[in-house]
């Protein structure tokens, strides 16, 4: 049952009926503040057969369900904020970008004279040492 007291046109609007059909179910003594009876009555009234309204109640009960459990997970420090995830995604780009076009500046002096073999050598370490710097979180490269 909804603790909270929604207005009239709200009722109204939630269950898909009008104020005068709201009227004639409270004055038959309907609680219309309770959320079941009222998807119940609107159901019927809609000509939603016992199946429909019997599934639509599961739908609803698992709905209440998943947001109870997201509730939780939020207290309980589960779930990261959107705008986190974006932030770190953005902060990953831009650190990755500043390493690469740093290597893309370095390799060249290094390379030059050296035999293919060598040069395949030294790519690779450069490779290597960007990856260890993108990996550590504490590095130089994420204190920018």
């Amino acid at each position: 049952m909804n603790t909270t007291r929604k207005t009239n046109v709200e009722i109204c609007k939630t269950h898909g009926i009008t104020d005068k059909t709201l009227q004639a179910w409270k004055n038959e003594g309907i609680d219309i503040y309770n959320d079941e009876v009222m998807a119940e009555r609107a159901a019927r009234k809609h000509g939603a057969s016992g199946n429909e309204m019997s599934a639509a109640r599961l739908k609803k009960l698992q709905a209440e369900a998943r947001s109870a459990t997201m509730k939780a997970d939020q207290l309980a420090g589960k779930l990261i904020e959107l705008q986190e995830v974006e932030a770190a995604f953005t902060k990953l780009g831009a650190v990755a970008k500043s390493l690469l076009l740093r290597m893309q500046a370095d390799l060249p002096p290094m390379l030059e004279g050296q035999s293919p073999s060598r040069m395949s050598q030294i790519i690779g370490e450069s490779i290597n040492s960007v990856l260890n710097q993108m990996s550590d979180p504490d590095g130089i490269a994420w204190k920018k």
